[in-house]
């Protein structure tokens, strides 16, 4: 009787190839989709848990929020925190690390843009990569001495171990090699290739240190600690309050505050949007989406299969009036059946392996993810794959099993499908299929909606054939590179347009006024070459000789300013026209009395996400501060005028020319909404592919069971386009029913999308009647050709059944 049962399923498939491919072909698919969803969540939320101890590390970020300015989060904390917290818990370990930024590296002649960090000592005893060589926990204690990963030891030096090895760090800062560590871990939001000590006169830490402890100096310092026995978390939390409150009496207290947050390091990844931020941040709405979808699609995946499986009742129902009429139970039969679609669903659990290797790279471009292959063989998922197994079987088989057991032999023998609500059953279930296709539609033409305008706002800026390069500024004067043929202009500026985050300001402006704000040093042909223009007053010109920067003492400036849009309702001016001429101190030290005239007013420049409002940008021209070179050469001579460049780059520096284009700093502006866009648009296209099936397997149904009524109204008169009519007016009624449950509930859920976004699109309504347009179209297409096989039958072929 085993055998009979593992027999049957394999004649059945042989016998019936289209019932194989579309039935176990959307169950693969199905099942696919949902294996990868569960990876991609897995891979999202195992961010920074490949440390062993991950429970037991938290990071120290700030907050600080002013009147008018909403709440500012910043990945890194003050400076000072973590000497705060050796003082007074001195059993507590901190350590600091600052991000790196990509520098000249040379090794012998040989020199390497190289992302250099900084780190306290303690760092490698918090976080404990694997060592290739030499002690990390105790490298960092010389301030000469450098932690490498293993990759950049094997591309400086060609070996794993090259330990006491020097190199050379930009600024003339000699370094010995102390030990080399394992790469981090893939998912982390940690991303180094070179740390060196803090105690290094070329760490942004050296000199900060030097100074009396304040919660002002920069936010750079992204803190980490270990909780160990005898530290609450509670305690850690008072003893950095009591170190924030240090800081209200300096900022003039009324107004300002700052917070300190501590956060556990494993929820970082999916923590809001902040400041300074070492990686990109994941997206618990994505991962829900994501999953949602998933699930979405394999519930489509099932439905087809039971819808399938009972429309071939038909097929088979004399070999189960047989099987009855010779003692088999309906027990039996459910058993049979049941086995069946385990059968089935067992290999297209195979196929759907196949189909998740075949997809991940493609869903890892699309989705902006971390992935690979490999992850589809943890233990953790195979888990869950059997798990999901056993629940397609039940749900997928189940059903059909039962309707199939439930056949009277005489009604089989007949061939009739003799059980009822059926047909009820049938449509019900293909009205669902086609509102998760309805929704998903009209979630792509939003989101489509909102990638556009994404990438019109990133337009307003004029970025054509314009290149960046890194620290530049710091070792050539632009202006030889503007005078080349073929190249438009060349400026200075400390960051692109975006603006520069980590440049942060907060305190006095004026009487009455304590706010944040950007501090953005830029060139006078800064606004020029990116053509940006001013909505009141002037820009910078090198032809006023009084747009300069006066230095009047350390940390206290004077001299004209440029400021945006948010800037000027943040100020308290009434209008851009209003604040042009109006006095600010935006460029001392928090109210020193340094006062900057404000010459011009800009638009808002797009900021780094359209979640992010956009900040209060403060423009000033000062060359000591700028490091980023831009250049823009003529689209038709853009060849030879990058020659030119390169060539006189040789000729005043020693070191290679990096350069990116300037357009590759606003993808981020739209990675989120084109990363949703594209997935939901592969989703979109999958479930089309399983509505169809389904609708086939409605359709075949529907015409095998009408068969006889359809000969009957044949031969009474009806004509074959009434017939047709009829039968897809059958199929449309679901359809219509499915747009009415659907599009109420995709109206409320796409307004509170576009509602996290501080910049959007109104919802295009024009969506929904475009997606019930598509579908009816898909529908009427998929089913057409076989009701119009059933509606010119011949009357005499449909009313015999002997």
């Amino acid at each position: 009787m085993s055998w009979t049962y593992l027999h049957i399923p394999l004649r059945t498939l042989a016998r019936d190839r289209v019932f194989a491919v579309v039935s176990i072909g959307g169950l693969a698919l199905g099942i696919g989709a949902s294996l990868l969803a569960f990876v991609f969540a897995w891979n999202e939320l195992s961010y920074d848990r490949a440390f062993a101890d991950y429970r037991s590390l938290y990071r120290i970020s700030a907050t600080a929020s002013a009147p008018g300015a909403g709440l500012t989060r910043a990945d890194p904390a003050p400076t000072d925190v973590a000497r705060w917290l050796a003082v007074r818990l001195p059993a507590l370990p901190v350590a600091r690390f600052a991000e790196g930024r990509e520098q000249p590296v040379r090794v012998g002649r040989n020199e390497s843009m190289v992302k250099v960090s900084w780190a306290d000592p303690l760092f490698f005893e918090l976080f404990r990569y694997r060592a290739i060589a030499g002690d990390p926990a105790a490298a960092l204690r010389q301030p000469d001495n450098v932690v490498l990963t293993l990759s950049l030891a094997r591309q400086l030096f060609g070996r794993h171990a090259p330990l006491g090895e020097t190199l050379m760090i930009e600024g003339g800062h000699q370094v010995r090699v102390a030990a080399v560590v394992t790469d981090p871990p893939v998912r982390s939001h940690l991303n180094f290739a070179i740390v060196g000590s803090s105690r290094c006169s070329g760490s942004p830490f050296y000199e900060l240190d030097t100074q009396p402890l304040r919660p002002l100096k920069p936010w750079i310092a992204h803190t980490y600690f270990r909780l160990g026995a005898g530290i609450r978390l509670d305690q850690v939390q008072r003893t950095l309050d009591a170190f924030a409150a240090t800081g209200r009496p300096v900022t003039g207290g009324a107004g300002l505050r700052i917070g300190l947050v501590i956060t556990p390091i494993a929820a970082i990844h999916l923590l809001p949007e902040a400041s300074a931020s070492l990686e990109p941040r994941g997206s618990a709405t994505a991962i829900t989406g994501v999953i949602l979808v998933g699930c979405l699609i394999l519930l489509l995946s099932i439905v087809n299969f039971v819808n399938l499986a009972t429309a071939r009742s038909q097929a088979r129902s004399i070999e189960i009036g047989i099987r009855k009429a010779a003692g088999a139970s309906r027990p039996m039969l459910f058993v049979q059946f049941t086995i069946e679609a385990a059968c089935y669903t067992a290999l297209a659990a195979l196929l759907s392996f196949a189909v998740v290797e075949l997809s991940i790279p493609t869903f890892t471009r699309l989705a902006q993810a971390r992935m690979s292959v490999a992850d589809i063989y943890r233990p953790a998922v195979l888990c869950a794959a059997l798990g999901l197994l056993l629940v397609v079987t039940v749900m997928s088989g189940g059903y059909p099993a039962w309707i199939l057991a439930a056949l009277r032999p005489a009604s089989a023998l007949r061939g009739e499908s003799s059980y009822a609500g059926g047909i009820g059953t049938r449509r019900v279930l293909v009205a669902g299929q086609f509102a998760v296709l309805s929704a998903l539609l009209i979630g792509v033409f939003a989101l489509s909606a909102q990638t556009h305008f994404a990438r019109q706002l990133a337009r307003q800026l004029d970025t054509r054939n314009i290149f960046v390069v890194p620290r530049g500024c710091k070792k050539v004067d632009p202006r030889p590179f503007a005078a080349l043929a073929g190249v438009v202009g060349a400026a200075c500026s400390a960051s692109l347009p975006l603006g520069y985050i980590e440049a942060r300001s907060l305190g006095y402006v004026r009487p009455g006024v304590r706010t944040f704000f950007s501090d953005e040093p830029v060139d006078s042909d800064f606004f020029v070459l990116y053509g940006i223009r001013p909505i009141a007053g002037r820009l910078f010109d090198r032809a006023h000789g009084a747009d300069a920067v006066v230095e009047r003492a350390p940390g206290v400036r004077s001299g004209p300013v440029v400021i945006n849009a948010t800037a000027v309702h943040r100020f308290g001016f009434s209008s851009p026209a209003a604040a042009v001429g109006q006095i600010v101190n935006v460029l001392g030290d928090r109210g020193t009395g340094a006062d900057s005239q404000i010459i011009g007013v800009i638009a808002d420049l797009p900021s780094y996400s359209l979640r992010e409002q956009a900040d209060a940008a403060v423009f000033y021209l000062s060359p000591k501060d700028m490091d980023l070179l831009s250049i823009k050469v003529s689209g038709p001579d853009a060849a030879s005028a990058l020659a030119n460049v390169e060539r006189l780059w040789r000729q005043l520096t020693s070191g290679p020319m990096d350069r990116v284009p300037a357009d590759r700093a606003f993808q981020g502006l739209y990675r989120e909404v084109q990363a949703d866009e594209a997935v939901f648009s592969a989703c979109v296209a999958l479930a089309c592919v399983l509505a169809c099936a389904g609708l086939y397997g409605l359709a075949a149904f529907i015409a095998n069971r009408r068969r006889r009524e359809l000969g009957v109204r044949k031969a009474l008169g009806a004509g074959r386009r009434h017939l047709f009519l009829m039968l897809i007016w059958q199929l449309t009624k679901p359809i219509l029913w499915a747009q009415l449950i659907v599009w109420p509930l995709c109206y409320l859920l796409l307004r509170r999308w576009l509602e996290g976004f501080t910049q959007h699109v109104e919802l295009p309504l024009q969506a929904f009647g475009l997606s019930a347009l598509i579908v009816l179209g898909i529908a009427w297409l998929t089913a057409g050709l076989h009701i119009g096989l059933a509606a010119i039958r011949r009357p005499v072929a449909s009313l015999r059944y002997e």
